[in-house]
């Protein structure tokens, strides 16, 4: 599974949603209908766009957004390391990424932690290849 929006959490129906650390919005489903917290139950079309404009206004926050088929995590404020994994465990094959730069400052620089590649960052995005089957590890440093 890949998700270019950044982590979904799933939580258990009787998990007590305050106890949660870093979730800004509730979405539950009983199976048939999801809706927001206190909001409308959706079904089918309705359900999925709703859940979409979601996750893609919540994406916006993210200090990356990485399009294509490919996992991110990030460890610091002002270093970060972007795993780039494919995702492909019954397909392998090369996934080109696009990543958005989305934090307040862009002088960065980045760094393949593995090949000691530079990577060029034009525009706010940044372009690569994760090899069929492999990852690739990027590290970004804020100046």
């Amino acid at each position: 599974m890949h998700e270019p929006y950044g982590l979904i959490a799933l939580v258990p129906a009787y998990a007590d949603l305050d106890k949660v650390p870093g979730i800004e919005e509730w979405w539950h489903t009983d199976g048939i209908y999801i809706w927001r917290e206190n909001g409308k139950r959706l079904t089918g079309i309705e359900a999925a766009q709703a859940l979409q404009a979601a996750f893609e206004q919540a994406a916006k926050k993210l200090p990356f957004w990485a399009q294509g088929h490919v996992f991110f995590q990030t460890m610091d404020e002002r270093k970060y390391r972007l795993f780039a994994i494919d995702p492909g465990w019954l397909d392998p094959e090369d996934r080109n990424i696009t990543i958005l730069v989305q934090i307040a400052r862009k002088n960065i620089s980045v760094t393949d932690a593995l090949s000691g590649e530079r990577i060029k960052v034009n525009n706010g995005t940044l372009q690569i290849v994760v090899p069929a089957g492999a990852f690739r590890i990027l590290e970004v440093v804020v100046h």
